[in-house]
């Protein structure tokens, strides 16, 4: 449930910065979800470590993990976005919404199981 209100609550960071550089400054809304994306995941990342999956991992390697495995994610929502926009002609703000709720469940398997992995266990059984 917390990754769900993370989510929203960087979903709605991003959905702001989108629509303020869409239709507040003119920008173009593949650019706008670049720069959306580079406000709202910096703030995932560490919501989900602290709240969510209580990490005490080495910050360095956890953050290359987080940025590949949402890189890929956001590859496919960003194809996905001007697949909508631009050739189905889907306002871009339900294009971005309709992106986010499928990469969802691949940002949740890959954030439970490859990137905020317990630390090993540092005892040698007995």
């Amino acid at each position: 449930m917390a990754f769900l209100a993370i989510g929203g609550v960087c979903y709605l960071l991003g959905l702001t910065t989108l629509i303020a550089l869409v239709s507040g400054l003119g920008i173009h809304y593949l650019v706008a979800n670049l720069a959306a994306m580079a406000v709202s995941y910096p703030a995932g990342y560490l919501l989900n470590r602290h709240w969510n999956f209580r990490s005490r991992r080495p910050i360095g390697a956890e953050v290359r993990r987080y940025v590949l495995a949402n890189a890929g994610t956001f590859a496919s929502a960003f194809g996905s976005i001007a697949l909508m926009v631009g050739f189905l002609h889907v306002n871009y703000i339900a294009a971005n919404l309709i992106a986010t709720a499928g990469q969802t469940a691949a940002n949740f398997a890959l954030a439970k199981w490859w990137v905020f992995t317990p630390v090993p266990s540092q005892t040698v059984p007995t």
